[in-house]
């Protein structure tokens, strides 16, 4: 019975320390995290799109571009007030259609969101109230694979510590026959 409780104990610390990985705050986001809100999230080259952020280091200048599996396109440059705000607006140059990443990148801090381009003839839909607008916290991918690390490594963990547990069972078994 102790092993399922360290299995138990070990899940649950793993659980903790991947909380602690995505949600502590990380020397790229000294201020508490930047965030940026993207309107709309699809857009077709010409188009004008509203950015703002929040968070970001002040005195700093926040360069948002788009990119892409064919490269890292500039759409804008915002300078971040004393606040750690910056807004405004850019229009989406002439791109091939398909997904890319919008990033805002300001002194130490670092956002990126999902961002589709559309086929310059067709009309985006209107988007619903859920994903008109995106509120990106920053987090950044090395975070996450970390987070992910962990976890995968306390799930083996117990995984190992299981199987050691039924081995030594059915040994245990066989000496008392």
């Amino acid at each position: 019975m102790d092993i399922k409780r360290n299995i138990a104990i070990a899940l649950i610390s793993g659980t903790f320390a991947v909380v602690l990985a995505l949600g502590g705050p990380g020397p790229a986001f000294a201020h508490g995290g930047a965030e940026v809100i993207v309107t709309p999230l699809q857009a077709a080259p010409g188009d004008t799109v509203t950015i703002t952020g929040e968070g970001f280091e002040p005195g700093s200048e926040a360069d948002v571009t788009l990119e892409g599996v064919t490269g890292v396109f500039p759409l804008a440059s915002f300078a971040v007030a004393a606040d750690g705000t910056f807004d405004g607006t850019a229009t989406v140059p002439g791109l091939e259609t398909g997904s890319y990443q919008l990033k805002a990148a300001g002194g130490d801090d670092a956002v990126q969101i999902d961002f589709t381009v559309l086929a310059a003839a067709s009309t985006p839909q209107a988007p619903s109230d859920s994903s008109s607008k995106a509120l990106i916290y920053g987090r950044s991918t090395t975070d996450t694979l970390v987070a992910g690390v962990v976890f995968a490594l306390v799930v083996l963990a117990a995984v190992v510590l299981l199987l050691r547990s039924s081995r030594s069972g059915k040994s245990r078994g066989a000496e008392r026959s």
